[in-house]
């Protein structure tokens, strides 16, 4: 079998970025995305970070926050570019009211609010719905139950206190934001957008 037509890059540019990234000349390939506004660098690491932020942030503001993705190698850089975006759409007004607090990937802890994206890791069974590892939605409030979700799928659920709270048997967090999530763990998904930190 030969692959002779290559229709998951739909643009020309990308499609010729590829050819020459697969024959080796990865300066080139690299040239042609940065010619095409799809690959960035800033002077700094820090630099380069908040600017992918800021595009993510103006993309979901266009498309929906459940249309772009923002992808990483890292939990780490997940949990960082995750604060990034948060930040912005505090300041912004839009993570609003009372917040729960549960563990992160890292040893620092990670605050929910009203207006955050989220990811479950766990699985869990709730009253007429099954939540699933993967799942997405966008938490409206939070309660002394725990957090109000809104999931990507439709249905409206409350995550208990102990889910977002708690663990997993390993020790990895059972919810995390979806502002950012690991390449792995995006296996599959959809997105109008993507933004990818390599």
């Amino acid at each position: 079998a030969t692959l002779t037509v290559n229709r998951r890059q739909a643009d020309p540019a990308e499609r010729e970025a590829l050819v020459v990234y697969r024959a080796g000349d990865i300066p080139q390939s690299q040239a042609t995305r940065r010619d095409h506004g799809w690959e960035h660098a800033h002077d700094t690491p820090a630099a380069t970070r908040n600017g992918l932020a800021q595009a993510a942030v103006a993309d979901a503001d266009a498309l929906g926050a459940d249309n772009v993705v923002v992808l990483t190698v890292s939990h780490a850089d997940c949990e960082d570019l995750a604060d990034r975006i948060r930040a912005l759409r505090q300041t912004r007004g839009e993570l609003t009211g009372p917040s729960i607090e549960g563990p992160g990937w890292s040893a620092q802890p990670r605050r929910y609010a009203a207006g955050d994206r989220i990811l479950c890791h766990a699985p869990l069974r709730l009253e007429g719905h099954r939540l699933t590892n993967g799942a997405t939605g966008t938490i409206t409030a939070i309660a002394p139950a725990g957090a109000v979700a809104r999931l990507d799928d439709g249905p409206v659920v409350v995550l208990p206190a102990r889910y977002v709270t708690g663990g997993r048997p390993d020790g990895t967090p059972n919810l995390s934001h979806s502002w950012a999530r690991t390449i792995d763990g995006a296996q599959g998904g959809t997105w109008e957008q993507v933004h990818l930190l390599a």
